[in-house]
C-alpha cells in the first residue's frame, strides 16, 4: 500500500486519487528544497 502525500493515509497502490482527501495520486510530487534565505557566492 502507498501513503498518501497530503493526508498521510493508506492508499491503494493503483489509486488515481485519495479516498480521504481527494489528493491527486497520478502526479509524482516535487518536494522543494527549503530556502534558507543566504545568497550563494
Amino acid at each position: 500500500m502507498a501513503e498518501c502525500v497530503n493526508c498521510r493515509q493508506q492508499v491503494d497502490d493503483d489509486a488515481e486519487n485519495c479516498p480521504h482527501c481527494g489528493q491527486d495520486l497520478s502526479e509524482p510530487v516535487v518536494q522543494q528544497k527549503p530556502h534558507c534565505g543566504t545568497p550563494h557566492a
